[in-house]
């Protein structure tokens, strides 16, 4: 079961009051694992998974595509061409299940008609960027749900900040046998591509 942290009972509208905002502590060398385990659970849903650097967004694009989860896995990022971004865009707006890695700086200015889950894989700097990442759910009408990984060095401050800001959010627990290990798989993808090293 979730543990409740702190919901305040007229929270102002930072974020949209249908949408469920969890967080998980996850330490940094879990954070593949975790993500990866998330999006095989939720194969049928529309995820938008934050990272913090193109780099990342490319790597874990080009490695989950290779992986297979079964829905198609998608990538937005500041350093890719203008028309290319849009295509992805489009794509991923017209699909009903599927995934997409992204940077805030590519993904500023887009609005998707429904997204189920919005991930951060890493904690955003301000809470503007916090707020601004899971609007792109529970849109209008439209229900969905967040989830924040944090470190467990980051995780008392980061969640002071949001009561701060009357942001409700929930922890979960990850039973860890639920968890796939990669790194078997990710040392293969490795060794075979010289893009990815």
């Amino acid at each position: 079961d979730p543990v409740f942290v702190s919901v305040h009972e007229n929270a102002s509208n930072a974020t949209p009051d249908n949408l469920k905002q969890s967080y998980v502590i996850v330490e940094e060398q879990d954070k593949i694992n975790t993500l990866w385990s998330f999006i095989e659970a939720h194969k049928k849903k529309k995820s938008l998974v934050f990272v913090s650097s193109c780099k990342q967004a490319r790597f874990l694009t080009e490695v989950f595509s290779q992986l297979r989860p079964g829905l198609p896995v998608m990538g937005l990022w500041g350093t890719m061409n203008q028309k290319k971004r849009i295509e992805t865009f489009t794509k991923f707006d017209e699909t009903k299940a599927a995934v997409l890695i992204a940077t805030d700086v590519a993904s500023r200015g887009l609005d998707f008609e429904h997204i189920d889950w919005v991930i951060q894989v890493d904690c955003p700097s301000q809470i503007d960027d916090y707020i601004h990442r899971v609007g792109r759910s529970a849109r209008m009408d439209d229900s969905g749900n967040s989830l924040l990984m944090v470190t467990s060095s980051q995780h008392k401050a980061m969640i002071a900040k949001l009561e701060r800001h009357s942001i409700p959010i929930d922890e979960l627990r990850i039973d860890p046998k639920a968890i796939s290990d990669l790194r078997v798989k990710l040392r293969c993808i490795l060794a075979e591509s010289q893009e990815l090293k």
